[in-house]
């Protein structure tokens, strides 16, 4: 029994340094954390940024309100939920591919990185929501980000656009050899008399 407690006390003195060692692995920062609905943006009233959270509340108009979280480690999570009143939803494809790209390009106005995968989006976005339909999540990659999307429709109490961006942080360590300047540099080297 002594040396169970033993072993806990010492797992506990421990934890914190087990705690850093993971932190210290993140190329996310949690600090660097920003709003992603910028200050100027003309579509949102009501904008408010949880700092502690790092979530962010806005609405479109009355009938459509915007959550966003964030989160990250090795890839940088960016959760958007667009929950619709049942008074302006109309139950087909169409409706819901235009919410969606209403939402996007709100959110992510004034973003030039998101014209780079705008349109690819939109079109995969529109083929797996006809092929999976509502209620089910579907996922799909574009470049170095992964989708994960879900409309949620309940007839009695409106519905929730979900879209997950996830992206992978790449972590680059580049090696130099002394004595050759950065734009002489190709990364290759003659291979050593070793």
């Amino acid at each position: 029994m002594r040396s169970f407690i033993a072993h806990f006390l010492l797992l506990l003195l421990l934890a914190p340094t087990f705690s850093l060692q993971a932190q210290n692995g993140c190329r996310v920062v949690r600090e660097s954390l920003k709003p992603i609905i910028q200050v100027y943006n003309p579509f949102f009233t009501d904008h408010r940024w949880d700092n502690a959270r790092k979530s962010e509340r806005a609405r479109l108009d009355e009938h459509r309100a915007l959550i966003i979280n964030q989160a990250g480690c090795k890839r940088h999570h960016i959760a958007l939920v667009m929950v619709l009143d049942t008074d302006v939803i109309e139950n087909h494809n169409g409706f819901w591919n235009a919410q969606t790209k209403l939402m996007m390009h709100a959110v992510f106005f004034q973003d030039p990185s998101y014209a780079l995968y705008r349109k690819e989006f939109e079109q995969t976005f529109a083929k797996k929501l006809k092929m999976y339909g509502l209620n089910q999540q579907f996922n799909f990659p574009i470049g170095t980000r992964n989708f994960v999307c879900e409309i949620k429709y309940d007839p009695n109490r409106g519905a929730n656009i979900r879209i997950e961006l996830v992206t992978y942080v790449f972590a680059e360590t580049v090696l130099r050899k002394k004595g050759i300047a950065r734009e002489l540099d190709d990364g290759w080297f003659p291979k050593g008399p070793n």
